[in-house]
């Protein structure tokens, strides 16, 4: 159990902690957060690099129209399938299309579910088992 005095005296730390979701808090709070919790050196590239994440957050998937050029496409590139959450989504190659060397993956919603049915089963039996 922590002292009352190892937490940081700070209202402005106390008032970012919500719940359930996060929520973008100032550069100025957010470097009071970490002076009161310990940290002595904050980097000064930090918050370019933080940005640049925030951007690449929604880059995603290749932009390959119809057939995939492993060539040109970003994804093959990176090493990476190409990926399909829906059509054209993130990747807008086509299925049976695609010439990504490292492949294409189709999400399945079904799939998906039959699995966590199937866990929720064994799951259950499991518990039931050894009670």
């Amino acid at each position: 159990k922590k002292s009352p005095k190892s937490e940081p005296e700070c209202k402005e730390w106390k008032s970012t902690i919500k719940k359930p979701g996060l929520e973008r808090i100032s550069s100025k709070k957010r470097k009071v957060i970490l002076k009161t919790s310990g940290v002595e050196n904050l980097d000064t590239n930090e918050a370019e690099e933080l940005k640049t994440i925030r951007e690449n957050r929604f880059r995603v998937g290749c932009e390959c129209k119809g057939a995939c050029n492993p060539a040109l496409c970003s994804c093959a590139g990176e090493g990476i399938q190409c990926h399909q959450e829906r059509t054209g989504y993130p990747c807008q190659c086509r299925e049976g299309e695609c010439g990504n060397p490292v492949g294409r993956y189709k999400f399945e919603p079904t799939t998906v579910q039959k699995h966590f049915k199937t866990s929720s089963k064994l799951s259950w039996r499991h518990r039931v088992r050894f009670y």
